[in-house]
């Protein structure tokens, strides 16, 4: 297994003629942001470690390849808040903080990314070491403590090729991208930073969060369009109502997609939907389109193994197998269908369902514009030997009988919620994940205004 093959260009020959990126409203070349990189490269602070609070898609990029060039190694926490960049800083004391607004109040050293001048002499396109690490990612921490695993350039360069190659953006002309998801979470990261640097990919900095965002964002834009984004964003999206302009590709990820959701996101927006499978520790490994099959495609020179009942995967760019937390069936060849995660099936009154199942007949039902199951600990649970689901549904227009009423007709009844509790919103983090701990506050939070 071949880990190393020595340095490697930061973008690919092809990629130097071609525009890079749009930042207010500018269209910026290859040569002019290699440039401006270098010139903030020359003004980091000396520490060895930056947490990557950058907002603006475009400063994230600028500032993760200037401390690439400067030989420190990227932060990039689960989430913005000053809990999680507090933590970062207690575990790297020699880390800094990079962001371009208001900075998080987390006792660490901050700068202040903007638009650099002008890089006064030619910045060629560096040569990298591929062995060297080059960013931390942290897992979402939605099953517990976000996890730190190591990324080097090899690893990235390798990966974000496989996906420009599947998604089929190689070498095709550049589809200018917007992104719902933040650039810190490695899906945003490989598809919205990374892609723009080793495809024709053009990165765009205009936010896009909210479905008014997401058009007017979209609507700058010439085509090709591409929209990487998450099931809870493109649902909003499509049940906003408003006008959407074509998009050629959309990317979605972090969450399983209902086929008929993948249908209309391609019958109203006009192009072709790809979800990605992957995960924190490997990065996207395969892809599906939704509307058309239910199996996925590993990419090419990806392998599963079966081990002692579990599976790994087998990546030439990575150190070692990965074990997979998730639950698959070989379809063949280099297929497979995705049964649901391994801790997410419950076991009620001896009878096994998926959350992930149970969820999906939850946000299906009419006015549902969110909803989750959830199995609370045992502390918030009264001790129950038997687990007792909690659901949370967002519904303006829907009572809790009513719902709790059509739940019957799907759901067996040792799977239906007790409570169901009817909220303003979920407390999603930015890429469209619950983490146990917001869920086990919400339903504190529940309890007590009943």
């Amino acid at each position: 297994m071949s880990l190393v093959e020595g340095p490697s260009a930061l973008l690919p020959d092809s990629r130097l003629d071609c525009p890079i990126a749009v930042c207010h409203g500018e269209t910026l070349a290859a040569e002019r942001f290699l440039g401006e990189a270098v010139a903030l490269a020359e003004r980091l602070p000396t520490r060895s470690w930056v947490i990557n609070l950058c907002a603006n898609r475009y400063h994230f990029l600028l500032m993760f390849v200037a401390a690439l060039l400067r030989g420190q190694v990227s932060l990039l926490p689960h989430n913005r808040t000053a809990a999680a960049v507090r933590t970062l800083v207690d575990e790297y004391p020699d880390a800094y903080v990079a962001c371009d607004e208001e900075p998080p109040d987390a006792g660490a050293v901050t700068f202040l990314v903007g638009r650099p001048v002008r890089c006064p002499r030619e910045a060629p396109n560096p040569l990298l070491d591929g062995s060297r690490p080059v960013a931390l990612v942290f897992t979402s921490g939605s099953t517990g403590k976000p996890e730190p695993h190591e990324k080097t350039w090899d690893i990235f360069r390798r990966s974000v090729d496989l996906i420009a190659e599947h998604l089929g953006v190689a070498s095709s002309q550049g589809h200018a991208t917007v992104a719902t998801v933040p650039a810190q979470h490695m899906y945003g990261l490989e598809t919205t930073i990374l892609l723009p640097l080793r495809s024709r990919c053009v990165l765009t900095d205009r936010p896009a969060f909210y479905p008014a965002d997401v058009q007017s964002a979209l609507a700058a834009l010439p085509a090709p369009r591409m929209l990487v984004t998450t099931p809870i964003h493109l649902r909003a999206c499509l049940a906003s109502g408003i006008a959407l302009p074509r998009v050629d590709l959309i990317v979605s990820a972090t969450a399983p997609l209902p086929v008929e959701l993948a249908r209309t996101a391609e019958e109203r927006f006009g192009g072709v939907l790809r979800e990605i499978y992957g995960f924190t520790e490997a990065g996207s490994v395969a892809t599906r389109r939704t509307s058309r099959d239910d199996r996925w495609t590993l990419f090419r020179g990806l392998e599963l193994d079966g081990v002692d009942g579990g599976l790994r995967l087998l990546a030439p760019y990575l150190k070692g197998p990965v074990p997979l937390q998730d639950r698959l069936e070989s379809t063949g060849g280099n297929q497979f269908r995705w049964l649901g995660r391994l801790s997410d099936h419950i076991n009620v009154a001896g009878k096994r369902a998926s959350l992930t199942a149970l969820n999906a007949t939850l946000q299906a039902l009419p006015g549902v514009e969110d909803g989750a199951f959830f199995v609370p600990s045992s502390a918030s649970n009264e001790a129950a030997s038997t687990p007792r689901l909690i659901a949370f549904a967002v519904a303006p227009r829907r009572t809790r009988s009513e719902l709790l009423a059509e739940l019957r007709q799907h759901l067996d009844p040792a799977f239906l919620p007790r409570p169901l509790f009817l909220v303003e919103g979920l407390p999603r983090q930015e890429n469209g994940k619950l983490s146990r701990e917001a869920l086990e506050a919400l339903a504190e939070s529940c309890r007590r205004r009943r």
